[in-house]
């Protein structure tokens, strides 16, 4: 009560004429993380004023990484837009359309370049996790009925997760899907001990007491939440 969110008008239509075509709605994609230029850094990569955004890791195989970006790189303009901030890139890249390509202004090394990048499309939060190991348990098996995987580098990056936990990559129909867990999670702590990796976190779950419910701690859209989790007793 006393919120309220808008969607630009252009932002709404344009959903909705994609939904009209295809029956969904796509969202452009680049594959970087990026932070702000302070003025600090923004004096140390040589630049007069703080603009632009800093991009701090480029996801594999993603279009940026096919186009020559770098972590390090200073993104100044998007299809000759100028960014004031790190903040003005993710709805140009996102109301781009997939597949075109788009003039990318960055300094590196002092030196400003532009780079051609054909736009891709924003993975969903299975993509974005990839294949699961061989060491994950399976949603429609285990106590839980969940499915967990390692997170990699980047994917640590992207949630601020800067060690241990686990990302959720499927949920069954059990005590996860009960206790409010949904895919992309990660789990930080059950309990009282912190998950340190997919094994550690298997050891856990198979000591939970049935019948009671445990505190679990995860990592949800970069904001940390309690949820109990309770295991039936057979």
């Amino acid at each position: 009560m006393g919120l309220s969110f808008a969607i630009p008008i252009k932002v709404a239509m344009r959903v909705a004429k994609q939904i009209e075509n295809s029956g969904q709605a796509s969202h452009g994609y680049l594959g970087v993380t990026v932070q702000p230029v302070t003025p600090a850094l923004a004096q140390s990569f040589g630049l007069k004023r703080s603009q632009g955004a800093l991009v701090a890791s480029v996801a594999p195989g993603s279009p940026a990484a096919e186009a020559g970006l770098r972590s390090g790189d200073i993104i100044l303009s998007f299809n000759d837009t100028a960014l004031s901030n790190a903040g003005d890139l993710p709805p140009l890249v996102g109301n781009a359309n997939v597949g075109d390509k788009a003039k990318v202004r960055v300094l590196r090394d002092g030196k400003q370049r532009t780079l051609n990048v054909v736009i891709g499309e924003l993975p969903d939060a299975e993509q974005l996790a990839g294949p699961t190991s061989s060491r994950d348990e399976r949603a429609q098996g285990g106590r839980l009925k969940l499915a967990v995987t390692e997170l990699n580098d980047v994917q640590r990056d992207r949630l601020d997760v800067p060690k241990g936990g686990v990302l959720v990559v499927g949920v069954g129909d059990g005590p996860a899907a009960r206790a409010g867990l949904t895919r992309g999670d990660v789990i930080l702590r059950v309990g009282d001990s912190e998950v340190k990796d997919v094994d550690h976190f298997k050891k856990l779950v198979d000591k939970l007491p049935a019948g009671r419910a445990v505190p679990m701690l995860v990592q949800r859209r970069g904001n940390p939440l309690f949820l109990a989790l309770s295991v039936p007793e057979k």
